[in-house]
């Protein structure tokens, strides 16, 4: 009869509207991705080991497990004697201008003393030969002003030499954070191939995600999520996707996604397990 629907297409549309059809539907749309969550793993940022540009005998290490350090604080510092001494060497150098003094008033004397025989030489009192050997002096005088000069030049560059092997040996935290752990002490000798320290960068902190195939093209850089920590940390905490891997895991049906999350109290713990809001992009 017209108008009348067959039995076969009721059917199918209860099929279309089934509960696994719907959750299909929905994961396919962008209003699904504000309620999508995933596992996560709040890590530092940055997990640095720290050692020095030289060797050398352990003199002091200022910092120990757990202490907060800032960038460019001098965390530990390698025996430093000798280039403390050539230091002080250079700057005794640099103190004293006598050369300098010596060779000026050394070219003035005999300036003035060639202006006399110039005039001297005019009324013939003296002979050419008496005003040329004056000359030659002064000449000589001249270049030892320079040579005194170009010494001062090179004292300075061997204060800046020995400042700069002083500091090699200073140790400076290259990032803000947290010990996790202080490898050698006072005393010891530190090589190449040791680790002074370990610091954990917590600010900002990298929120590591594992994320369903399903949600592969709806998370993109830059979103926002929200990520909330396990107990007893709780709390619900704002991050912004910095990096969605390219490549996906056959074996799970799962990719990456990495976000960064602020923390600029350090309050939030680095290893805590969390999951991830995803918010609609």
């Amino acid at each position: 009869m017209p108008g009348k629907v067959s039995q076969t297409a009721v059917m199918a549309l209860r099929a279309r509207l089934s509960a696994p059809a719907l959750l299909a539907g929905l994961l396919l749309t962008p209003c699904a991705l504000a309620a999508a969550e995933a596992d996560c793993v709040i890590r530092p940022s940055e997990t640095v080991n720290i050692g020095a540009p030289v060797t050398g005998l352990i003199a002091e290490v200022r910092r120990d497990r757990g202490d907060r350090v800032a960038e460019g604080e001098v965390i530990a510092r390698l025996d430093d004697t000798l280039q403390a001494m050539a230091v002080r060497a250079a700057e005794t150098r640099l103190e004293s201008d006598a050369e300098i003094e010596a060779a000026q008033s050394r070219v003035g004397l005999l300036e003035a003393q060639l202006t006399r025989q110039q005039a001297l030489l005019a009324r013939e009192v003296i002979s050419a030969a008496t005003m040329a050997e004056t000359e030659t002096s002064l000449l000589i005088a001249i270049n030892e002003l320079r040579a005194a000069r170009q010494n001062r030049l090179l004292a300075e560059v061997d204060l800046e030499t020995a400042m700069a092997e002083r500091e090699r040996r200073r140790i400076r935290a290259p990032v803000d954070g947290v010990v996790l752990e202080r490898g050698m002490a006072v005393g010891e000798f530190w090589s190449e191939t040791a680790v002074l320290m370990t610091i954990a960068r917590l600010d900002p902190l990298h929120v590591e995600a594992i994320v369903d195939l399903s949600l592969h093209g709806q998370i993109t850089a830059d979103q926002m999520a929200m990520v909330l920590p396990e107990a007893p940390v709780g709390g619900s905490h704002a991050a912004r996707v910095s990096v969605v891997d390219p490549v996906i895991d056959a074996a799970s049906g799962t990719f990456g996604v990495r976000l960064v999350l602020p923390n600029p109290d350090m309050a939030l713990p680095a290893g805590l397990r969390c999951t991830v809001r995803f918010e609609a992009g």
